[in-house]
């Protein structure tokens, strides 16, 4: 899959595919096989997990599916408004790509297959992660996407779970990854193999906090600043891009906003 700023805002969320933070600035058009990580997750799933299919309104471009803008009981109170972001932070309406299988709904808000969320939340190129976490698909996933006043993009997830116990086993795989991903390669010059690596600022059993960065052959423009809290059976996740070298958000503010969200 090509690391658009898209791609880019999901797999530095964790949340790897976010489907929308879109079409500009921040990465190639396409990442080479030998960049990616062989590294997939493992899908835990069992019957009282099995996700609710998405509806979806089959009229988009190329025979795809235009996906609504709620999941389940999520919607966009669900996740966190513009304003949480900082100043001149805006939603940002994805208009899809469909020689990459996804097409825009005319919204800032957009229902994912939970699966295939789960599947993209690993990043690539952790030097620690040698084999990553099962992870428990969620019955339902929404995803939102923003602009910032540069022009950077965010994305946020929410996802619902049956239980409590398997958004529990969420968040702690995840908290597993970052602390993989904070291993730096020996060599990160520009010609090496791309590497994502991780500076944690926080990880226990109810947040995930960390600042994302990649380096080498093929590695993006932006600096990741990562949130990722568990209420009850569900978990949120946002990721905000920001330039090397400026001061990031404030991860812990941003996580009492995610999680403000999530419950509603």
């Amino acid at each position: 899959m090509g690391p658009t700023s898209r791609h880019r805002a999901t797999a530095a969320l964790s949340l790897v595919l976010l489907a929308s933070a879109g079409c500009s600035g921040g990465g190639s058009a396409q990442r080479s096989s030998a960049q990616q990580s062989s590294t997939r997750p493992t899908i835990a799933s069992s019957p009282a997990e099995t996700p609710t299919p998405v509806a979806a309104t089959p009229t988009g471009d190329a025979g795809l599916t235009v996906p609504p803008t709620t999941a389940g009981n999520l919607g966009a109170a669900s996740v966190p408004g513009p304003p949480d972001l900082g100043a001149g932070w805006k939603r940002y309406a994805d208009p899809g790509a469909p020689e990459e299988g996804y097409v825009g709904n005319g919204s800032w808000v957009r229902a994912r297959g939970s699966a295939e969320v789960v599947q993209s939340v690993v990043p690539l190129g952790c030097a620690g992660l040698t084999r990553a976490p099962a992870l428990p698909v969620p019955q339902h996933a929404l995803e939102a996407t923003y602009r910032g006043p540069s022009g950077q993009p965010a994305v946020a997830l929410v996802l619902e779970y049956g239980r409590s116990s398997q958004a529990s086993t969420f968040l702690a795989g995840m908290g597993r990854i970052a602390r993989a991903c904070a291993t730096r390669p020996a060599k990160t010059g520009p010609s090496d193999p791309m590497s994502t690596v991780d500076t944690l600022v926080r990880v226990d059993g109810s947040t995930v906090l960390d600042i994302r960065r990649e380096y080498g052959a093929g590695a993006g423009e932006w600096v990741w600043s990562e949130v990722i809290v568990r209420d009850g059976s569900r978990v949120g996740l946002l990721v905000v891009a920001g330039k090397r070298g400026a001061t990031g958000p404030q991860l812990a503010a941003l996580a009492a906003k995610v999680r403000r969200s999530i419950v509603r």
